[in-house]
This record gives structure tokens, sequence and C-alpha cells, in this order.
């Protein structure tokens, strides 16, 4: 057994080291998008901070015949009118670096932000410079220099989640510039903050929720706001997981994936804010309002989600905020722990995976020999029997997915990359060993 695992161990880590066609990564990859998508229906309905999203699009240049980029004084208009519900912070997710709005009316943009912070905490996007220097707008960063109620916040999750796989929990532009969702933590749930700095957290996975509400309220065009997805809780996350869907055109097409309808987050167009009374935007009161755009045509400004599809990257600062709090500082880490690469950490995991597996096998032997009083049988303790005993392997992924859940808080994004070598070694072991058995017992016979 130990020779048989010990060849397991060691055509595992070369296959993962090799990653042939980065086949493994493509794995993990599946395996994160499909543990969203189940998980997204079973996210926690309660205990959850109030964070609502407020987004500027198309409905808003074309109910207000205005032009992208829009004037300061629009921005200026919509965020006084989300001040007037009584928010308790408003992250803007724009970036102001655009000079050409006109000394006067950057003045007057200042002017009406700073009144605005007076009585709500406002925080301003940033972006990082070539030479990693802070860039916005000079007058709104001697702003937020001397106004106690604005603070300049990172922010370039679609770009920052595609390399890392991750949404940032730390300040990348500056040491006091940290990312959205980190910063409001500090700021509203100073506990829970904590928490994840005791952990050493840089990178989380976001954990996607289902729509707010009832899943059987209907919105004004008559469909749910949950989702089309027939079948209860189950049936949307089997649906989900595994992208059951009609066909696209009769005979014709691919079957198109499943997606939830609506929005992981309270949502408000800034289409509907002008003019209105504040308290028909009950969304917005004691919430931690995050204000961004929507625009079909920024696909720079969108992020990839398995769960919606296409969605502004506000959203993304906004769930993050949302997991960080809901979680408890559990959330999960989109990153080897022990500072390891993740081809060095599926390594390490395929070879706990195997030395568990042979534990576990030994003990099963030693079960049968010792305690049960069974003869040794050579054929039982064959490499293609050892490969193919699945209840130490099994038992081995189960023990392994239960440190990474609940002692690491590893995402799946890195679990199936090395459990689908191992699983491709121990086939290809078996199936080579069996006819190498084979052609043993049929020359011992003649």
């Amino acid at each position: 057994m130990a020779f048989a695992h010990v060849i397991l161990i060691a055509a595992s880590l070369a296959l993962l080291a090799l990653d042939p066609y980065h086949l493994f990564t493509k794995f993990d990859g599946a395996a994160r998008d499909l543990a969203a998508n189940v998980w997204s229906v079973s996210y926690p309905r309660t205990n959850r901070p109030k964070v609502a999203v407020v987004t500027v699009g198309e409905d808003y240049l074309r109910n207000w015949d205005a032009a992208w980029p829009l004037p300061l004084r629009d921005h200026a208009d919509l965020i006084e009118q989300m001040a007037l519900a009584r928010p308790k912070g408003i992250m803007i997710d724009f970036l102001f670096v655009d000079a050409r709005h006109g000394p006067a009316d950057i003045a007057a943009f200042t002017r009406r932000l700073a009144a605005v912070a007076d009585a709500t905490p406002v925080y301003l996007a940033v972006a990082s410079g070539p030479d990693g220097e802070v860039v916005i707008l000079p007058e709104l960063r001697n702003l937020a220099n001397t106004h106690p109620n604005i603070e300049l916040v990172s922010v370039g999750a679609p770009r920052e989640m595609a390399e890392n796989g991750g949404y940032s929990v730390r300040g990348v532009v500056s040491p006091t510039v940290d990312r959205a969702a980190m910063t409001l933590l500090r700021r509203f749930y100073p506990d829970v903050a904590r928490s994840v700095a005791e952990r050493n957290i840089s990178l989380i996975d976001i954990y996607w929720s289902a729509p707010p509400g009832d899943c059987t309220t209907k919105d004004a065009d008559g469909l749910s706001v949950c989702s089309r997805i027939s079948g209860g809780r189950l049936g949307r996350a089997v649906k989900l997981a595994f992208g059951f869907a009609p066909i696209s055109a009769p005979g014709l097409g691919l079957p198109e994936r499943y997606r939830l309808e609506g929005r992981p987050i309270a949502s408000v167009s800034a289409a509907d804010l002008p003019g209105q009374a504040p308290d028909r935007f009950a969304q917005l009161a004691d919430a931690v309002v995050f204000y961004g755009g929507a625009f079909a045509f920024n696909a720079g400004d969108q992020e990839a989600t398995p769960v919606y599809g296409m969605l502004p990257s506000v959203y993304a600062h906004a769930m993050a905020l949302d997991n960080l709090v809901t979680l408890r500082g559990a959330a999960w880490r989109a990153e080897p722990p022990f500072g390891l690469e993740p081809k060095a950490y599926r390594m390490l995991e395929a070879f706990t995976l195997l030395l568990f597996s042979f534990l576990l096998a030994s003990g099963l032997a030693w079960l049968n020999v010792v305690v049960r009083g069974e003869p040794v049988d050579s054929g039982r303790l064959a490499v293609a029997d050892i490969t193919a005993n699945r209840i130490p392997m099994a038992g081995a992924i189960v023990l392994v997915a239960l440190i990474e859940w609940f002692g690491l808080h590893i995402s799946p994004g890195y679990w199936v990359g090395a459990w689908s070598a191992t699983a491709a070694v121990g086939v290809g072991v078996g199936f080579m060993s069996r006819r190498l058995g084979r052609k043993t017992e049929g020359r011992a016979t003649g």
C-alpha cells in the first residue's frame, strides 16, 4: 500500500506541476462558479447589513436628457437627493479625474459635497497612477484631507478580480487608502473589521446572494423579483449549478445558462430620484449606499459573475461588504494559505489528500487482518485495488474539505484541481496495474 501511494503522490504532484493547458486551474474556476451558483440560493437572509445601490444608466440619460460624462451638478443633485433619505454613508464609485469640467463647476461640486458630508459620511473613489500616486481632482483630494467626514477609497474591482481571482480588502493605492468594502467595514462595523485583520485576509471570494425580498413578489413586468427559476430552493440550486435551461430555439442552438433575475442588493435607479420625496426610497434610509454607473457601453466597469452574468462593478463592492458583515469575517479566502502560490498549494493539497487516503486505507487493512482475522490477500493490496478503493479516498476528500472550509476558509477555487489530478492519476495507475496483473496472471497460469 505504501508503494502504491508513493506512486500516486509522485505522479499527482508531477501532473499538477505541469498542469497541461492550465487544465486543473480551469477545474478550480469551474468549481468556484458552481459553488457560487448553488450557495447563492441559501445565502443568509438574516443578520445582514442594510446595503443599497444607486445606479446611473442609460435610463437616466434618456429620461433627463443628459449625456455622458454627467455634469458635476447632476452628480451633486443625485448625492443630495440620496442624503435626504438619511443613509449611514454614501460610497461614490465614480472616478472624478477629468479637469475639463471647469474650475467653477469643480468648486461648486466641492462645496455641495462638503455640505452633504457635514451630516452624512462620504467616500470618494480613487485610482492608482503609474507611479502609485492617488489619482483624483486636486480640489477633491484637498477636501478629503480637510473634511473629517470625507475619505478616499481605492477601487478597480473588475480588473483586480479578473487578475487575482478575488476581491482585495487591502489598500493598493497607498497605505492609507483601502478598498471600499474594508474602509466602510472599519467605519460602520469595527468588530468585524478587527476579525478580518486578525485573520490576515487580503483577498476574498465574493459570495453572491439571491435578490432580496420574497421570491413570489412580482416586479413591474410581472416577473418574479427572485428568479424565473422554479422548483423551490433545492430545484433552483440544482438548475443554477448545472445550467439546465430550455433550448434557445426549437431544434437549434445550445441551451442557455439559467441566471437569477434582478440584483443581489436592494437597488434604486438614479433616473427615479430627482424630485421625489425621500420616504419613497426606504431602502436608502440608514443604509450604506453605493453610488455607481450601470452603462452597457462601459464594459470596463462591469463584473462577470457566475450567478447573474454581467453586473456593474459597484455591486462587487456592495456584496463584498455584505459578505464580510453577514459572515462575520468568515468569508472565503481567494488566496492560498501559508503564503503559497496556487500551484504550490494544489500540490500540498494533493499530498495531504493522498496521505490521509493512505492512513485510512492502512486502518481498513489493519481492521480486516488484525481485528477481523481475515487472511492477507495480495490481490486486495495490489495497486489496482488501492487506487480503486473509494472508501479511503472519499474519506480523505471529506477530511481535507472540512479542514479547508471550517479551518482555513479556503475558496472552492483551490479544491477541485488537486482532487481531479489525484483521481486522474488513480484511474490511470489502476488501469495500467490491472493490465499488468492480467499479463502476470496469464504467464503464471501458462
